[in-house]
């Protein structure tokens, strides 16, 4: 078996994962919660932590 010399981290296809459905929600949180199957407080931690 071969692996690619990078992966991307977690937290940056969290962080894709979430702005993705950000834009197809039109910035809906509660939408994009549901569209990706986690609580809007699940949602929303990770956004949180991208201000700081």
């Amino acid at each position: 078996m071969v692996f690619p010399a990078s992966l991307q981290k977690i937290h940056e296809t969290t962080q894709q994962l979430i702005h993705e459905a950000l834009i197809l929600t039109n910035n809906n949180q509660n939408a994009a919660s549901k569209l990706l199957g986690i609580t809007q407080s699940s949602l929303n931690r990770p956004l949180s932590n991208a201000k700081d």
